[in-house]
């Protein structure tokens, strides 16, 4: 929670291009910076390995939630993206107390909104897409390389296809 808050000059010329109305204007939102993955294919992961401290750094979810409120306050928008593909922690409980913690700070919040993510097929469990249903996720990208098992172990995932596919169905 210790990261300078990002630039919203573009966000202010979307609203203005947009007739200063934030209708249908995301508002970007960091959830935490770096990755604890350990794909072979990602940059993210070789540019790591040059920093020192964690590879991955997460903001708490009360940090997250009030940042939203700012931007409700100041710009009035209440759709957010996500723009990390580390939203939740590596492991099915973290992951599912960390979509929980979520929930409740935005079930706090004075409005209501529409949350655009990233999740990863591992963290993706029946209880975490409950919880996260309930925070106002509307939509959820994820990131599948291959549904080839070979292709997978060579890109270093630790999934199989069949994971995948049981994650998806989730959703």
């Amino acid at each position: 929670d210790i990261y300078p808050p990002m630039d919203r000059a573009v966000l202010e010329e979307m609203i203005a291009c947009n007739g200063g109305s934030s209708a249908g204007i995301q508002a970007s939102v960091m959830t935490g910076r770096g990755c604890y993955g350990g794909g072979k294919f990602c940059s993210v992961f070789e540019a790591g390995k040059q920093m020192t401290g964690p590879r991955y750094r997460e903001r708490t979810t009360t940090a997250i939630a009030n940042e939203m409120t700012w931007l409700k306050e100041k710009y009035h928008v209440s759709d957010f993206y996500f723009c990390s593909a580390q939203f939740l922690p590596s492991g099915a409980a973290a992951a599912k107390q960390r979509a929980a913690s979520f929930r409740r700070a935005v079930e706090r919040l004075p409005f209501r909104s529409s949350i655009f993510l990233y999740l990863r097929c591992d963290n993706i469990t029946y209880e975490v897409v409950r919880e996260l249903v309930h925070a106002d996720v509307t939509t959820v990208f994820v990131g599948v390389e291959s549904f080839d098992d070979a292709t997978l172990v060579a890109l270093g995932k630790s999934l199989t296809s069949e994971k995948i596919i049981a994650a998806l169905t989730l959703l």
